[in-house]
């Protein structure tokens, strides 16, 4: 049995814990949730677990699970294994696991499993790594009939400046080596996040009786940017929330001085090493 991530919530909006039942409110009233993660944190993505949990509890089933981990190609491969066509190993090599990925599945398994077993519809939110090196090097150009077809017609970029705050931090601790430059590396990020948003809308429009989870990194949806304001300029009038992931540790100053980061903070107690 794994250990849960247990419920330490908080709303940064007034700085304060939130009980369950509140959080509960908040999430039945959203038709699309944010869940985030650290990757390669296995209680991160036993929170995003919980979260599943109680929105197929609460929408009777009707959930799509949107996985920003998965290239747009590997829906099929992601088809066939929530329908129990595929096994564990093909599905893998369908989606191209470990090279488009590459974290451990086994963080990820519990979540897919109870996806299996309940039936839930999953969306491939992500673009393929090949196409995003192309966009990040500058290379658009070089973009195959195929490539481009899994790009929205329009690209706006990242304008809010909290998140391009965010942004520019991750830009510099990658280590740009000079072949990324800034400019390339903003577009590529906000390629993702409009495809991502556009995938999002395309399912919520086929599944209208459906509420949506979308799981991805924190820094995919900081600020209720990118992600959330993708699907945003397509589908103003519906109800989003995003809850990201923050270590434990971390609390006490978070309570002193609160940081936007999204609707909801899920606290979590990491290991130095998060192990499955």
């Amino acid at each position: 049995m794994y250990e849960g991530p247990g419920f330490l919530i908080v709303n940064p909006r007034v700085g304060t814990k939130l009980r369950q039942e509140a959080f509960e409110q908040a999430v039945s009233a959203a038709r699309i949730v944010y869940a985030g993660e650290s990757s390669g944190q296995l209680k991160d993505h036993l929170a995003q677990l919980e979260i599943l949990k109680m929105m197929s509890r609460m929408r009777k089933g009707r959930v799509v699970v949107g996985l920003e981990m998965l290239p747009r190609s590997g829906q099929p491969a992601l088809d066939a294994y929530l329908a129990g066509t595929l096994t564990e190993e093909a599905f893998l090599s369908g989606t191209d696991w470990n090279r488009s990925w590459g974290h451990d599945f086994s963080l990820y398994r519990p979540l897919l499993d109870f996806m299996r077993e309940n039936r839930l519809k999953g969306a491939a939110l992500g673009l393929p790594r090949a196409l995003t090196a192309k966009l990040a090097r500058g290379n658009a150009a070089e973009l195959e009939s195929a490539e481009k077809a899994m790009l929205p017609a329009r690209i706006p970029v990242i304008s809010d400046k909290a998140y391009l705050d965010y942004l520019r931090g991750a830009y510099k601790a990658g280590g740009a080596d000079g072949r990324i430059k800034w400019d390339d590396y903003l577009y590529s990020v906000s390629a993702g996040n409009e495809a991502a948003g556009a995938r999002i809308t395309e399912f919520l429009k086929k599944y209208p009786e459906s509420a949506f989870l979308a799981l991805a990194g924190n820094g995919r949806f900081l600020y209720n940017a990118g992600i959330p304001a993708a699907v945003r300029s397509r589908l103003p009038a519906a109800v989003q929330i995003s809850v990201c992931t923050r270590d434990a540790a971390d609390l006490d100053d978070f309570l002193k001085h609160p940081l936007q980061l999204a609707d909801y903070v899920w606290f979590i107690s990491r290991p130095a090493k998060d192990l499955p």
